[in-house]
């Protein structure tokens, strides 16, 4: 959940339309909504309960893993009673939790085996991703994707080319190369103008926390012609 929740910063400072958005933003939900009510559909694991050495099996029988009906009901009750689902949890003599009792499933400890270290170290990174790299690439990619539309959308020749400058396509190709406030950044994104759309490439370079400077900006009429560098692109 907070792995696709990160995509949210980099989906609100995109180029997208805001229908675009509206769209992706349902898209995530579902997809989350999905991963949370299917987990454990595989052979009763789900990441999290792989790495822990936990299972869920039918209560009745715990070598047989629950079926898809199952699995739903239970996470479907947590997903409402989470906090009533705990409270049961903690003083149930079973150990079972309300999903648990209306799914007859039970949730056991598997043997570690040999792999439990590479779990834990895998666990470990998985942390450091999450909490730390993602989120900085992310908000550093909104930002500069932002005001590389920014300046587009105020360059002269690209507003003359397209008649005015009415928007962005939906997915632009982006590249970021640097490390900390510094770097890189190149895009291709397609410009939707009132008499015409273009494709533009921009390119934006900076030294730690300075300003972006505009390296090179270019545009083509269609994916078949030549790149035609603008003139007048200038250091911001």
């Amino acid at each position: 959940m907070l792995f696709l929740g990160m995509f949210i910063p980099l989906i609100t400072g995109s180029t997208i339309h805001e229908t675009t958005k509206i769209v992706l933003f349902i898209l995530i939900i579902a997809v989350a909504i999905t991963l949370y009510l299917g987990k454990d559909s595989v052979k009763g694991k789900s990441l999290g309960k792989w790495l822990f050495g936990i299972e869920v099996r039918m209560g009745r029988n715990l070598k047989e893993f629950p079926e898809k009906k199952q699995v739903f009901i239970r996470n479907l009750i947590l997903a409402i009673l989470t906090i009533i689902e705990f409270a049961v949890l903690i003083f149930n003599k079973k150990t079972k939790r309300i999903g648990d009792m209306a799914g007859d499933t039970v949730v056991i400890a598997v043997k570690p085996g040999t792999a439990s270290v590479l779990k834990g170290l895998l666990s470990l990174g998985l942390l450091i991703i999450m909490f730390n790299v993602l989120p900085m690439f992310i908000a550093n990619q909104s930002a500069v994707n932002q005001f590389a539309t920014n300046y587009i959308e105020q360059d002269e020749t690209i507003n003359e080319m397209t008649g005015g400058v009415e928007g962005f396509g939906s997915f632009p190709s982006i590249s970021y190369s640097g490390g900390g406030n510094g770097g890189q950044y190149e895009s291709f994104i397609d410009v939707e103008g009132e008499n015409q759309d273009i494709n533009v490439n921009i390119v934006l370079h900076r030294e730690g926390a300075q300003p972006w400077d505009v390296v090179s900006i270019a545009y083509q009429e269609n994916h078949e012609q030549d790149w035609t560098m603008i003139a007048d692109a200038h250091e911001e």
